[in-house]
């Protein structure tokens, strides 16, 4: 998700005109190269030459099999972890991208009203309609746990149908509030410095 506030620079940039310091380009470039370090951390084992002497000692051709077969394991576990690197990036650059485009709309197109509205009403269709068509299987699943002991629930890691009502009820509150708020503090600063504001994000995970 840092990728998230280049691409929002970038785009505030050369659309707004906005202007930035050798400090801003600063913080992007830290936010490019730690995305880029985090993607070489996660593929160096796979890339990494495991071949060594053959004419080594029996403890290091034991501990070279056992490497082999960790990351074999690895491999079949994780078998599109470069792929899944490039759609998060892909990703993040469209959140800023997306968040451009917010700042974009309620500064110029009517205001947070307008825009929670309308966002409201397509992504509500939108949502039920890829629930219908992709999710129908999981949803039914999720909320078929209602005749089945506890005991039967905490065997399988799942929750009750209270408890996952409950739970999609705090997650739709809970982004209302978000979209609400991003929406008015878009009024007032940047997409940018609201994509740093939720990095922060990461930190209230770890408390909670």
């Amino acid at each position: 998700d840092a990728l998230a506030v280049p691409s929002a620079m970038f785009f505030s940039y050369f659309i707004l005109k906005r202007r930035y310091v050798p400090v801003h380009v600063l913080g992007a470039t830290l936010c490019v190269l730690g995305v880029s370090v985090n993607v070489f951390a996660d593929n160096s084992e796979h890339f990494k030459n495991i071949h060594k002497d053959e004419f080594g000692t029996a403890m290091q051709q034991q501990q070279q099999q056992e490497q082999t077969i960790n990351i074999e394991n690895d491999d079949d576990q994780f078998p599109y972890r470069i792929a899944g690197d490039m759609l998060a990036a892909m990703s993040a650059v469209l959140f800023g991208a997306n968040d451009f485009l917010v700042e974009l709309f309620v500064r110029n197109y009517g205001g947070p009203t307008e825009f929670l509205g309308t966002r409201g009403l397509f992504g509500a269709m939108i949502a039920l309609t890829q629930a219908v068509v992709l999710e129908s299987t999981s949803i039914a699943e999720l909320f078929s746990n209602q005749s089945k002991t506890p005991e039967e629930l905490e065997l399988k890691g799942n929750c009750s149908a209270y408890d996952a009502s409950l739970l999609v009820l705090v997650f739709v509150a809970l982004n209302s509030f978000r979209y609400i708020g991003s929406s008015n503090f878009l009024i007032h600063s940047e997409a940018a410095l609201l994509n740093l504001s939720l990095l922060t994000g990461d930190l209230w995970s770890i408390m909670f």
